[in-house]
């Protein structure tokens, strides 16, 4: 009887612990390692005259859009802001944009960089890139980390790239960006895809956001 308990026992054991081992690997199988996701809407920083308080700013991490008003509050939290400049239109790093005197709204005076950003503790040096060989069809192939490192490659190891051109066009509509944050010392890569919205100035784009967790 007490031979027949201890078997049973041992086979009890045994059988936990190849479940276990089991688990483990499935849990750090990294084909399996999920990926964050998130849609939103923004506007374009353009005219204060004719804007009261744009959602402009973007933090890629978590999809969060956050308006003039109160992005201060959140400087070290976002990545990227859509703004019309003298040179363009763009999406570019709070970085990018406090650099770069030129880069300001025409239409505005408290839109322009060293007022706007004048308040923030931390400006971050979020990566933004577009190559057209990243298409909408690759984005939408994206469904873990391995595929999404996959699609990101070796063409971004070496860029320092900050900004782009995001014209609120129906060509931009069909783009993938490469986006990389820094937010914290912690960099995470991913994408972004402005999918839609109401084109020309002041108007808004819908998006959405792959990146590791």
């Amino acid at each position: 009887m007490k031979q027949k308990l201890f078997t049973t026992l041992a086979l009890a054991i045994l059988s936990t612990s190849i479940h276990s081992c089991t688990t483990k690997t499935k849990l750090d199988d990294p084909t399996t390692k999920p990926i964050k996701t998130f849609t939103g809407q923004m506007q374009c920083l353009w005219d204060e005259s004719k804007q009261a308080n744009p959602k402009c700013f973007l933090d890629i991490d978590n999809g969060k859009v956050y308006d003039v008003a109160t992005a201060q509050a959140h400087a070290s939290e976002i990545d990227l802001i859509w703004v019309e400049c003298s040179g363009g239109i763009l999406v570019c790093s709070p970085t990018e944009y406090l650099n770069y005197p030129g880069w300001a709204p025409s239409n505005s005076t408290n839109f322009v960089n060293s007022i706007l950003l004048s308040g923030w503790n931390v400006t971050n040096p979020t990566r933004i890139d577009y190559l057209p060989a990243h298409t909408v069809a690759n984005y939408n192939a994206i469904s873990n980390e391995p595929t999404l490192l996959s699609m990101v490659g070796d063409n971004f190891n070496s860029s320092t790239i900050q900004w782009s051109f995001m014209d609120a066009s129906t060509v931009s509509f069909n783009r993938v960006f490469f986006v990389e944050t820094s937010t914290g010392g912690v960099k995470k890569k991913g994408f972004i895809h402005f999918t839609s919205g109401q084109t020309g100035l002041g108007n808004f784009v819908n998006f959405e956001i792959k990146i590791q967790q």
